[in-house]
């Protein structure tokens, strides 16, 4: 696993984010939704649940940055928690 620092690591969730809404993340959505697959588990996985609530009118869309790095970074949290006591070998990040 790599090793990020909180700091490090919460700009890499924010700037990932910010950059696949602007790669059109909610058209994708919005086109996987129509072709049915709305009520798919997939969907319901970090930052897709939230660009759906955002179609379904729950999360205005000036919030939803905000929304997906919040989840994002709280799925990292439980990450980092669960692999606490897994045989992982820990990187240093290349620079």
């Amino acid at each position: 696993g790599i090793s990020w620092e909180k700091p490090a690591l919460e700009e890499r969730i924010q700037a990932r984010v910010e950059n696949w809404l602007k790669q059109g993340w909610i058209d994708e959505v919005r086109g996987l939704v129509q072709q049915g697959y709305g009520e798919t588990r997939a969907i319901n996985s970090v930052g897709y649940r939230q660009v759906l609530e955002h179609l379904q009118g729950m999360i205005p869309e000036h919030e939803l940055l905000t929304h997906v790095v919040r989840a994002t970074k709280i799925y990292a949290r439980r990450q980092r928690t669960w692999l606490r006591d897994e045989p992982v070998q820990w990187l240093s990040p290349l620079k």
